[in-house]
């Protein structure tokens, strides 16, 4: 047993470290939790004050990214609650993307991984999870890009270069974590949003027969959102089956396979934010089948809260105010095929003024506008077709149908809930030790 202990925690640290390699964008709530990960000290230099054409400047605004990075993943690695380490990086990989001594203007930074997947980008959030194209044509930066991964990736050591007219400056230096991931955070370099360099995911495999557009075109018909929550099942639980199968092609041991597969659906993350899956304010949400400390697995629309814990409140509701333990109630018992629709506040993308400021940090939801959405509880690993333990996943989608749907029903004691459909009885069964991190990651082994 001690034996098997150490060897899920070696396992989900090194899962841990790939997620944080692919962008950091999880976050757990932990009560009373007063560090920060922008705590860091002084050393290097603030983005206000970089020229970005003096060489030195940029190379010490370099100093601080990754001094700072290290030391928010190395004061934490080893902490026995590993939710420590998942928040601060998080907060880290935030704060990057925000005005002030990480950004400045045109001075920010951003991150590749070894696979040449954008995981960060604080000029331009929605790159995230796009591909750098090394050879792109009519690209200001990609020979820049090149050959500041090229020579960081060799010696482990920053490298500086000179592009542009304006005779600015781009550092970069290679990071490789204690899970042995790798991950290039460059530093001074400007480009436009649009820049070829940087290409769309490819999606092959996430065409829906009812899309979020069409949704989107009659938020009132149910029948439509509906369908949309289950052709995303359907796409999720085949991404699943290709992944682990390219994994089990490659070979290797039992571990290697696990981690190839989680590889595998981290590079396609970015596809459940964009074609069919995504139109409007109608996007898709995976999170686990759990009544606490439930993990948003995907938001298709606000990719900070891909791995965080859906333990946030909404105040503006009477009863159940928690939205994880809401869902919970709602469905009752769990089984694949239970569902509901439940009514609670959430942020509308297409409406500014009702976003909440610090959701986060301050464990609120995001937004102020009545949601009405379909959840139903499906089984991730039903498309592979060896036999593997069923791994239950809440998926979900929702319209915003106007305040009046959310008014307090008095007979209920909270936001009112639309009727339950295809509510099972059973128990909530086979949770994976790294069922709380990802969902890519749910084959691997069991609690013990």
């Amino acid at each position: 047993m001690e034996v098997m202990i150490r060897m899920n925690l070696k396992i989900r640290r090194m899962i841990l470290g790939l997620f944080f390699v692919l962008g950091g964008g999880c976050l757990l709530f932990l009560s009373g939790m007063e560090a920060s990960a922008t705590d860091g000290d002084d050393t290097g230099r603030v983005a206000e004050d970089v020229d970005p054409a003096n060489e030195t400047h940029v190379r010490e605004f370099l100093d601080k990214i990754v001094h700072d990075y290290n030391e928010v993943y190395n004061a934490n690695f080893d902490s026995d609650n590993l939710d420590v380490l998942i928040r601060e990086v998080t907060l880290y990989n935030r704060a990057v993307r925000q005005e002030g001594d990480y950004k400045h203007g045109e001075v920010y930074s951003l991150s590749i991984n070894n696979r040449n997947i954008v995981t960060n980008h604080a000029r331009y959030p929605d790159l995230f999870g796009y591909r750098f194209v090394s050879d792109a044509s009519g690209s200001d930066v990609a020979g820049t890009i090149s050959d500041l991964i090229e020579v960081a990736g060799d010696n482990s050591q920053d490298d500086c270069k000179q592009y542009g007219d304006a005779g600015r400056w781009a550092c970069a230096r290679n990071v490789v974590d204690a899970a042995g991931a790798a991950l290039t955070f460059i530093a001074g370099l400007h480009h436009d949003g649009d820049d070829t360099a940087f290409k769309e995911p490819v999606c092959p495999g996430f065409e829906l027969t009812t899309s979020a557009e069409d949704v989107h075109e009659d938020p009132t018909d149910d029948e439509k959102l509906e369908a949309y929550v289950k052709e995303v099942i359907r796409v999720a639980q085949a991404q699943f089956a290709r992944a682990l199968g390219a994994a089990a092609m490659k070979g290797g041991t039992q571990d290697q396979i696990r981690v190839n597969t989680l590889t595998n659906l981290n590079d396609e993350s970015a596809c459940y934010r964009i074609g069919d899956l995504r139109h409007g304010n109608i996007y898709t949400f995976i999170m686990e089948a759990k009544e606490e400390n439930a993990t948003v697995i995907i938001n298709g629309n606000n990719f900070d809260l891909n791995g965080t814990n859906l333990d946030l409140d909404d105040d503006r509701l009477s009863g159940e105010q928690n939205i994880a333990k809401l869902f919970s109630q709602e469905l009752g018992d769990i089984e694949v095929g239970s569902s509901t629709y439940v009514n609670y506040h959430w942020d509308d993308p297409t409406t500014e003024d009702d976003n909440v400021a610090n959701f986060l940090e301050t464990g609120k939801v995001p937004g102020t506008s009545c949601k009405r959405s379909y959840i139903e509880v499906a089984n991730i690993t039903a498309a592979v077709q060896a036999p593997l333990p069923p791994q239950l996943y809440i998926f979900g989608s929702g319209t915003y149908p106007g305040d009046a749907a959310c008014e307090v029903d008095d007979d209920d004691g909270g936001c009112a809930i639309a009727g339950t459909a295809n509510t099972y009885k059973g128990a909530l069964l086979n949770l994976f030790v790294m069922a709380s991190v990802l969902f890519p990651a749910v084959f691997l082994r069991r609690r013990t």
